[in-house]
């Protein structure tokens, strides 16, 4: 698998994360499609049994939307929440910590092409003789 280099850390990001950087936004505007379709059926005076649970669901795509890319709101095992109450506060997830380690980074420098010397054959030449 392709890797993207992540300098502050010293490890590497899969270079399929760059997806996740495009899908946050079309995310974004897909949430607010679904908010202007709920919106227009409360409007309407739709019966409620076609529009809540509409709005139930994109509820919960909203929430999940922030537990993925700006809060931390899940706290699923005992590591998290010691974490959550010993720091009283909600952490970055970790997508979008990688997210901002892949923004910041910069594209890596080649390799060399000969294995021994990293200058170029010529110079080598001329250094020899």
């Amino acid at each position: 698998m392709d890797q993207v280099p992540a300098p502050a850390m010293g490890q590497h990001l899969p270079a399929s994360l760059a997806a996740f950087r495009h899908l946050r936004t079309a995310n974004v505007v897909l949430l607010a499609g679904g908010a202007t379709v709920i919106g227009a059926g409360f409007a309407a005076g739709d019966p409620w049994t076609h529009v809540w649970p509409g709005a139930g669901l994109w509820t919960f795509a909203v929430l999940e939307q922030i537990n993925y890319f700006h809060i931390q709101l899940s706290h699923d095992n005992r590591a998290d929440i010691t974490r959550l109450l010993r720091t009283r506060r909600l952490p970055r997830p970790h997508l979008a910590r990688d997210l901002e380690r892949l923004s910041s980074s910069k594209a890596p420098e080649p390799a060399p092409s000969h294995v021994g010397d990293a200058r170029a054959p010529s110079e080598t030449a001329r250094k020899s003789s």
